[in-house]
């Protein structure tokens, strides 16, 4: 919202059945911790996150995820992460 400078919902230029296909965000991000301090072996992991959400109308989202986490010496996870959300 630019008037306020604060967040404020997406609104699509025309939503889903009313002429237009709602709005599309496609995002990624990357997030690391490491637990290992001295005598303290906590671990590593890695996480890779894509995403893909839709907004049909300014009070609905639909998020997709893939989530790709490593934990060194452990292994990988895999993880598709499915979430819808109303807003009223």
């Amino acid at each position: 919202k630019n008037s306020s400078g604060s967040w404020n919902r997406i609104k699509p230029n025309a939503n889903w059945g009313m002429g237009g296909g709602g709005a599309w965000e496609i995002a990624g991000r990357y997030s690391n911790i490491n637990l290992n301090d001295g005598n303290i072996s906590g671990g590593e992991m890695d996480v890779f996150t894509l995403a893909l959400n839709w907004y049909p109308n300014p009070a609905t989202r639909l998020m997709i995820n893939y989530v790709l986490s490593d934990v060194d010496g452990v292994g990988e996870a895999d993880f598709i992460l499915l979430r819808l959300q109303f807003d009223f």
